[in-house]
């Protein structure tokens, strides 16, 4: 089967969001909003310390600055790449099959419709049936077209009916960890110290053959090499961007493959990724801790597994969050219960939590977790104290996931999850080497979900919905009619889905169903006439 990357050009896609009356003015959004003056409120990802650091200052290009001062025009672009591997369907003999979308995020447009189909852009697709080997290679024309437009290029207002300079900038990529690890150049998770925030080192489980990442060593292991035995939450040792610099210098100093490789594990860190050449990029603040798959696929149903008593081989047995079997059933019931008398609009049927837990998705958990289990986990506990740690973390998730956050609230919202993260090691974990297993990476992670919302504004305009929506959308044609080339398939798909939004822009056309799903089939059948997007 031959393999063929496809990619779209942003400069072409970016020039014709200014060539549509409407859009044009909706694309002013971010010069709008940073002209109110509310210093106390964040109320987008422009409110970013990050962002806003870069509005201070040039973007440097071979140690020159160049002369546009990014967002210092109304017109200047805000972009945020995404990308996540997707399984479109299973062969019968090879296994199944996985491709990675690449796509882009326009902040300049207003929050409710910059995530809708219509207003993504997509921007390449690396082919399956596996995950990228090289994600920079796929990369190298996105970083191109980086620079053009730091550079400026030529386009066309028709709100003023002139021609201007364009300047866009890709200031973060947001995905879940499997892919950030393709994207930043360091090992992942499992690593020794996959953290690209914090040099905190994992603790080694010789059973499980996995590092686990607790703030205190099990009492009578050793701490790791040059680490303390314990952390303080509060002072963890960060990492800076010329660390990268430095710990990539000592791997090219070093004389033989043996010291590289001994460089390359203590710190976790494989190569300088090319997202770190792009304009205003920065290695510590570029890439996302993405809330969804952080939260709501992994510390959630760890938290349901442990209190069910089948998470890993843990003896679960008399400890006070093990909730019985039979009160597990009484709580599967009433939340089905529950949910038939609730509008489909905030919620779909659930699964049997208790029996299908696997069948639970991110909108599943967020909704039981969020509004069923304060209700349904009361006087379950044998302890009550789990109880209250449960609704410690409901609390902070409602406060992550607000529309509008206060400065104030960012710091007591920092030290709440400081509190939770060590009462959670000291009730789950309780420094027991056999407990360990519960100190996973998502743990760990929450530490830096504050720091994330300082530098890059809320929550919600940077989850990854939008990515699975996306990934939704191409597999609905991949699973129907593009088992014999899916490659192929899914890149036309992602082509064509670039040109109907560019005829909706130029010809002012109102495309039938184009917020939910492109038609299947020829979408370009008479009706309209398929342009190229430059």
């Amino acid at each position: 089967m031959q393999k063929t990357y496809v990619t779209f050009s942003l400069e072409d896609q970016l020039k014709g969001w200014f060539r549509h009356p409407q859009s044009c003015s909706l694309i002013k959004y971010q010069s709008a909003l940073l002209k109110e003056t509310k210093p106390t409120t964040i109320r987008d990802v422009h409110d970013g310390l990050h962002t806003q650091a870069v509005r201070t200052r040039p973007v440097y290009l071979d140690e020159y600055p160049l002369p546009h001062i990014p967002f210092s025009d109304d017109r200047d672009v805000h972009i945020t790449i995404s990308t996540d591997g997707f399984q479109t369907f299973k062969w019968a003999h090879h296994g199944s099959f996985a491709c990675w979308p690449i796509i882009g995020i326009n902040h300049n447009l207003p929050p409710e419709i910059r995530v809708h189909i219509e207003n993504i852009i997509p921007l390449g697709l690396m082919p399956g049936p596996n995950q990228p080997k090289d994600m920079d290679s796929f990369l190298m024309p996105l970083h191109n077209d980086a620079w053009r437009l730091a550079n400026g290029i030529d386009a066309y207002d028709c709100e003023t009916d002139s021609n201007f300079k364009l300047y866009a900038y890709i200031l973060t990529a947001c995905a879940d960890m499997q892919a950030v690890k393709h994207l930043n150049g360091m090992k992942g998770p499992n690593a020794l110290s996959p953290c690209h925030i914090c040099k905190l080192q994992g603790v080694y489980h010789a059973e499980r053959r996995s590092y686990y990442y607790p703030l205190d060593i099990p009492h009578g292991k050793p701490p790791p090499k040059h680490q303390p035995a314990s952390y303080n939450p509060g002072d963890l040792p960060m990492r800076s961007d010329d660390d990268l610099s430095e710990i990539l210098s000592k791997i090219n100093l070093a004389t033989t493959l043996g010291g590289k490789q001994q460089i390359a594990k203590e710190h976790s860190i494989i190569k300088q990724s090319i997202f770190t050449k792009f304009p205003c990029a920065s290695w510590t603040k570029g890439y996302l801790h993405e809330f969804m798959h952080l939260v709501f696929e992994n510390v959630v149903p760890m938290l349901i597994g442990l209190w069910k008593g089948d998470f890993r081989e843990i003896n679960h047995h008399s400890q006070g969050y093990a909730i019985p079997e039979d009160t597990w059933e009484v709580i599967r019931w009433e939340g089905v219960e529950s949910v038939k008398t609730i509008p489909s609009s905030f919620c779909h049927a659930l699964p049997n939590i208790h029996t299908h837990q696997t069948l639970f998705i991110a909108e599943a958990y967020a909704f039981w977790f969020l509004h069923l289990a304060p209700i349904l986990l009361k006087n379950r506990f044998p302890d009550w104290v789990y109880y209250k740690h449960a609704m410690k973390l409901v609390k902070i998730i409602n406060t992550c996931i607000k529309f509008k956050i206060t400065w104030s609230e960012v710091d007591e919202l920092e030290m709440e999850v400081k509190d939770w993260v060590v009462e959670f090691e000291k009730m789950y974990y309780q420094r027991d080497y056999k407990q360990l297993l519960v100190c996973t990476l998502p743990i760990h992670t929450l530490l830096h979900v504050v720091d994330d919302i300082r530098h890059h504004g809320l929550v919600c305009v940077h989850w990854t919905w939008v990515m699975e929506r996306y990934c939704g959308m191409l597999g609905t044609v991949a699973a129907s009619k593009g088992q014999s080339n899916p490659n192929t398939t899914l890149s036309t798909r992602m082509l064509h889905h670039a040109q109907l939004a560019q005829v909706r822009l130029r010809y002012d056309v109102d495309l039938p169903s184009n917020r939910k799903v492109i038609p299947h089939g020829d979408v370009c059948s008479g009706e309209y006439e398929i342009i190229g997007t430059d």
